[in-house]
């Protein structure tokens, strides 16, 4: 029986494998290792004492830390000596304030006007919840906001909205020169 290459390069994949193993079991012990005593113990277990209540004017014991712990202990120590500091800690993930565009606050009146202008009514659904109306390619339920406006309503070929002023008005689909698209 003749071996082939695959094989040989399989075998060899495996022997350093079972090395790499050896190697670790022999020379980095791991901090869950089961001990032998514990395994026992499990099969058998003994009766343990009810632990002592601690009067609560004693001091507060500080357990011995897992060296896998100390980050954490080293935060909570930190947090505890500042804790004002979680009020100027910023979101890593929130973008700058200096990428983030700054519109114009609409001028009372114009939302309406700058809502037809910059958004379209593209469909809209009617339905027993109140139906939905699709706003530039984007499905809107009622109550919810588009360009700073909400969606209070819905009915056939138009939406009513309501304008960060507060002001209602109505966006038809279609052209805005009223003439019918057939």
């Amino acid at each position: 029986m003749k071996i082939s290459k695959k094989q040989k390069i399989y075998g060899s994949v495996l022997g350093a494998a079972l090395v790499a193993w050896g190697v670790d079991a022999m020379f980095f012990e791991s901090p869950e290792a089961p001990n032998r005593e514990g395994a026992s113990a499990a099969v058998a277990p003994r009766a343990q004492a009810a632990p002592e209540p601690v009067p609560s004017t004693a001091a507060p014991v500080v357990a011995q830390e897992d060296s896998s712990q100390w980050l954490g202990a080293r935060l909570r120590e930190w947090s505890e000596k500042n804790p004002d500091a979680t009020d100027q800690v910023r979101d890593i993930f929130a973008p700058p304030a200096s990428w983030i565009t700054q519109k114009p606050a609409p001028t009372p009146g114009k939302a309406a006007e700058d809502f037809r202008r910059d958004h379209h009514l593209m469909a809209v659904v009617l339905g027993a919840s109140g139906g939905s109306a699709v706003i530039d390619g984007r499905l809107l339920h009622i109550g919810q906001t588009v360009g700073g406006c909400r969606l209070k309503a819905v009915s056939s070929g138009c939406a009513d909205l309501i304008g960060p002023d507060g002001r209602e008005f109505r966006v038809l689909i279609g052209p805005e020169d009223d003439k019918n698209v057939k």
